[in-house]
């Protein structure tokens, strides 16, 4: 049975400036509708923020505890570029005559126009981020392109598959918590996550600024050390250095210089582990060898990538991420640090772990910014 959505407000302010609230009162629902409403009126930059609600099922879709339910998200225009916002959720309970305020969400809008928000895709349902896009190429013929890739290799793999005896009750079982469901599940998020790269401002300096090889030198399959400086998982594409991993972004979608949060390692993982094994051959490449090149990992990962609260970054107790939580690939702050497309709460609900505090599970909601910029952003 679905249940009803709870009635949600969004209010969002400027983090900075003459419009934003002391932190003392980031907790304070009036002071931030308050302010909002002052921000909002005349022919201020706050006047020109419109916010359009939906509901959609990504995140859910494939929780059969969930089966049925929906999930609110707004897409919010009129942001003014390379900005920090704060996003509260409250909801009114007139039964009961009160209001629940969830914590602010931090993020900040990208400087250039070539990544443009994208989601309720329908070939990749679990992507809701910016992909490369120049400001020439519409939407619907991005995709379109894009889509030439994913489908036919989607429906190759599901063949593939096919042949695999799922649904026999003595042959078809290989594992006691994956089935072949699963399998397909973890292959499309992966084929996503590379066909459709997670766009980012490009960096000045992705050799100080980035956790990601940016070329093949730094790495000799020795050790590695722990990415303590917390730092996003980069790679400047079309830089005159690094071409995109699709051929199709650059001769088509024609965005120019942009950077690419890297797939998060788990999203290969997920593959070699939820699909059986004699039948899909699947390896992903080594933490050290070469996978910097292609992937990232949690921010909490230890030296090898993988693993979660080993790396001393995090500071005492992890107060960085706000408290112990673990498969960190995006903080309170919206500091993205690898494209998780969903592992990260999976593995969080495999383990028992505490969900990473990004907003997205303690609010069953997603808020996204567009004109260009997206609401998970990276700092």
């Amino acid at each position: 049975m679905s249940l009803p959505l709870p009635n949600l407000d969004v209010t969002i302010l400027p983090s900075t400036g003459a419009a934003s609230i002391d932190p003392y009162f980031n907790s304070s629902l009036c002071a931030a509708q308050t302010a909002a409403r002052a921000w909002a009126a005349g022919n201020g930059p706050g006047s020109m923020v419109q916010l359009n609600a939906s509901n959609t099922q990504r995140g859910i879709l494939r929780d059969q505890k969930l089966a049925g339910q929906q999930r609110r998200q707004w897409d919010i225009t009129g942001l003014e570029a390379a900005t920090n916002y704060t996003v509260w959720l409250s909801a009114q309970d007139a039964t009961l005559n009160n209001v629940t305020v969830w914590p602010a969400i931090k993020f900040a809008t990208k400087t250039a126009d070539n990544c443009r928000l994208v989601y309720d895709v329908p070939f990749c349902p679990n992507v809701a981020y910016a992909i490369p896009i120049g400001p020439q190429v519409s939407t619907d013929n991005a995709l379109s392109t894009i889509n030439r890739t994913v489908s036919p290799n989607l429906s190759n793999f599901t063949q593939l598959l096919g042949t695999f005896p799922c649904g026999d009750p003595y042959f078809g079982p290989y594992s006691g918590v994956k089935d072949c469901g699963d399998c397909l599940d973890a292959y499309q998020d992966w084929l996503c996550a590379v066909a459709m790269p997670r766009c980012v401002d490009a960096l000045d300096d992705p050799n100080i600024q980035s956790a990601a090889a940016q070329n093949s030198t730094v790495l000799t399959g020795g050790p590695m050390s722990a990415n303590t400086d917390l730092l996003p998982y980069v790679v400047n594409r079309r830089d005159g250095r690094n071409e995109s991993r699709q051929t199709y972004v650059d001769d088509e979608l024609s965005p120019g210089t942009y950077g690419e949060l890297l797939p998060c390692i788990y999203t290969c993982y997920f593959v070699s582990r939820s699909c059986p094994a004699p039948l899909v051959q699947w390896s992903c490449p080594k933490w050290g060898i070469s996978a910097q090149r292609s992937y990232g990992a949690f921010a909490d990962s230890g030296a090898e990538g993988i693993g979660a609260r080993e790396n001393g970054g995090a500071g005492s107790d992890f107060s960085r991420w706000g408290g112990p939580t673990r498969y960190i690939a995006q903080d309170a702050f919206g500091n993205a640090f690898c494209n998780a497309m969903g592992v990260d709460t999976r593995l969080s609900e495999d383990n028992a772990a505490l969900p990473a505090l990004d907003g997205r599970r303690a609010w069953r909601a997603s808020v996204f910014a567009s004109v260009a910029l997206y609401f998970l952003l990276l700092a």
